[in-house]
């Protein structure tokens, strides 16, 4: 997904690419500015990986014949892709 066209500081729309990604950097920057020693960083534990159980489960319970999210994925394609899906989405989600 992508932003066809933002406004400017002063309110102008802007629709070239260049200068839309120039705007939200400038916006970026804005939000930020200054604030570099109020950000803390945390450091956790990383948490225990779901089983393959738990992933599956989520699965049965998702909602079928929905449009797909932004990854253009229908929930019927993982449901029907079996325990090579599975092992795959648990592989993705321990690597996360």
């Amino acid at each position: 997904m992508h932003c066809a066209a933002i406004r400017d500081s002063i309110g102008k729309k802007l629709t070239d690419p260049e200068k839309v990604c120039q705007r939200w950097k400038e916006y970026c920057e804005e939000l930020y500015d200054g604030k570099e020693e109020d950000i803390t960083i945390y450091v956790h534990e990383r948490e225990v990986p779901p089983l393959k159980e738990e992933i599956k489960r989520a699965l049965l319970k998702s909602a079928q014949w929905k449009a797909p999210g932004p990854d253009d994925i229908a929930i019927e394609l993982l449901h029907f892709g079996g325990e090579m899906t599975l092992n795959k989405l648990h592989k993705i989600c321990t690597e996360v």
